[in-house]
């Protein structure tokens, strides 16, 4: 099991409504201890599966009328299943609130590894986590449990926490720190943020003296994604709502927020996570949406604009595969950002054509053009 860190991360608010939740489910057990016969059981709502465009917050959301499930574990239960289902909860809520009375700090992943013979996958943690944070009306870090970030950050920005630690990403690209850490953010220098797979851009120093970089390395975690908020935040209101203490040195002019994401339905999808949210966590959308980031590319327009200036004429083209015609059905029909009267008219548009061409392109194919990537994305910035 990861060693647990000690730091506290949630409002008293919160923290008292994870305290009231575990006094109840306490008392609820002795009850049942009482009886000659002990029927245990644990309640936690599911998270709806039907989802809206929030009309105030522009942001992913569950629909207001959709119908709340409550699902019940119970001890020893009707199957082998619904008992298995129960230890599961019953293990994870233990670890819990041994991290909530210690004041310490737990991830999902060292949640699944104290047990992995009973978990059987990761994804039946997150499952319960999340449906743990649900059911109390809370995000994760009352619950004491951090995400183990995945994404990385470079450019003009320098943070520092609240150990005094800085860093000073025109260096290069460096894990990005939890919000709870960071004490001052300093972006005075940044002329915009960019989300992207920037491995090649890093290496140029492309946003040394010019930006912000940040990927999640694909589909982004809660950390990257918070991050990003953080940032979008800060540029909006020149402060956070999330970090209320932090001190921010800002830039004179608010910077622009791009992301560059291949022209296929997973690019759209990540793009759509940043910006609107994710399906998985659409009560959260609010607290980890960046709703100003703008398509800087790709494209198709954009590769077939630039086809005579490739080298290699082989990059420019790219069928669907049958997973890929698959999801683009599945986001034209389930996810409302890509709905016909969804709010990015254009991400359907592009969907759209990716079907009827049976095309997808990547980002990678622009490195062949005139000056490069870097010398692309300069002059598309400068248009938008």
């Amino acid at each position: 099991m990861d060693q647990l860190m000690p730091g506290k991360t949630s409002s008293s608010s919160d923290d008292s409504s994870v305290v009231c939740f575990f006094e109840k489910l306490q008392s609820a057990f002795l009850d049942e201890f009482e009886k000659d016969v002990a029927g245990l059981s644990i309640s936690l709502k599911k998270r709806p599966s039907q989802y809206q465009i929030s009309s105030e917050e522009k942001t992913l959301a569950f629909e207001k009328d959709a119908a709340q499930k409550q699902v019940t574990y119970s001890w020893p239960g009707k199957s082998p299943h619904e008992a298995w289902r129960f230890s599961c909860v019953l293990r994870v809520l233990s670890l819990i609130f041994e991290a909530v009375q210690d004041n310490l700090l737990l991830s999902k992943r060292s949640i699944y590894y104290d047990n992995p013979d009973l978990f059987g996958t990761q994804q039946v943690v997150d499952s319960i986590v999340d449906d743990i944070a649900y059911t109390i009306g809370v995000d994760r870090s009352a619950l004491h449990i951090t995400s183990v970030g995945k994404g990385l950050t470079a450019g003009v920005g320098r943070f520092t926490t609240k150990s005094e630690f800085c860093f000073d990403t025109s260096t290069g690209d460096v894990l990005i720190p939890r919000l709870a850490d960071i004490e001052s953010i300093d972006i005075s220098e940044v002329k915009w943020v960019l989300i992207a797979i920037f491995r090649r851009l890093v290496h140029k120093r492309y946003s040394t003296e010019k930006g912000i970089l940040i990927t999640g390395k694909g589909y982004p975690d809660i950390s990257t994604r918070e991050f990003a908020h953080l940032l979008s935040d800060i540029v909006s209101q020149g402060k956070s709502s999330v970090v209320p203490d932090l001190k921010v040195a800002l830039p004179p002019s608010s910077p622009h927020f791009f992301a560059l994401v291949d022209g296929d339905p997973d690019g759209l999808a990540i793009m759509s996570t940043y910006k609107y949210g994710s399906m998985a966590h659409a009560h959260e959308s609010a607290r980890l949406n960046a709703p100003k980031l703008e398509w800087l590319g790709t494209r198709i327009s954009d590769i077939v604009s630039e086809k005579n200036k490739l080298d290699n004429d082989d990059w420019v083209t790219i069928s669907l595969t049958p997973r890929d015609s698959k999801k683009i059905q599945t986001m034209l029909g389930n996810n409302p950002v890509f709905a016909e009267d969804g709010p990015q008219p254009d991400w359907r548009a592009e969907l759209q054509t990716m079907m009827l061409l049976n095309m997808k392109v990547e980002t990678e194919v622009l490195y062949g053009v005139d000056g490069g990537l870097e010398e692309w994305m300069d002059s598309k910035m400068a248009s938008m």
